[in-house]
């Protein structure tokens, strides 16, 4: 389990809202954010980033947290869900916790030389005003053989030619 702390600032909010003024669905004009206004819904996506000192991250740029180890090193996101909490919304610049808990591992494709590793996780988002988390968000990666995945045709490289299969 991993514990992060951000202090939802009405400066860090206000800088996502400038970022993105149409993060709504409408273009109406910008307006600073508030002490104690909800945090929209799927803001705290840009909030809780790692902790860590970037020559501590992994080469992606991830904390490796809840990542398996080499050879493990190629990730791709691959689903997930959030549930929002109508009694217990995020108010900006009050702090909140995030927990992470590493809710399940499980492997796949090994009998075919194709080993995967499906990392699930579980994010719950709390202020101390409430005793239950204002957001629950499930979110699953799968990690591949570094050495498997660098072998694979790509349909494009990084100099945007087309590979042929």
């Amino acid at each position: 389990m991993h514990h992060t702390i951000d202090p939802l600032t009405v400066q860090h909010t206000g800088d996502l809202y400038v970022t993105l003024p149409t993060r709504d669905g409408t273009h109406t004009e910008y307006q600073t954010p508030e002490t104690g206004e909800p945090l929209p819904y799927g803001h705290h996506l840009a909030f809780f980033g790692a902790r860590r000192p970037e020559p501590l991250l992994r080469a992606d740029g991830t904390d490796e947290d809840i990542s398996p180890p080499a050879p493990f090193t190629k990730r791709m996101w691959v689903g997930g869900k959030v549930r929002w909490n109508p009694d217990a919304v995020l108010r900006i610049g009050q702090p909140a916790t995030a927990k992470s808990t590493l809710l399940s591992v499980d492997k796949k494709g090994w009998d075919k030389g194709k080993p995967m590793l499906f990392v699930n996780q579980r994010l719950e988002i709390q202020q101390s005003d409430h005793a239950v988390p204002a957001i629950v968000e499930d979110r699953a990666h799968v990690y591949f053989h570094a050495g498997i995945f660098a072998n694979r045709k790509k349909v494009f490289d990084r100099r945007g030619e087309q590979s042929t299969f």
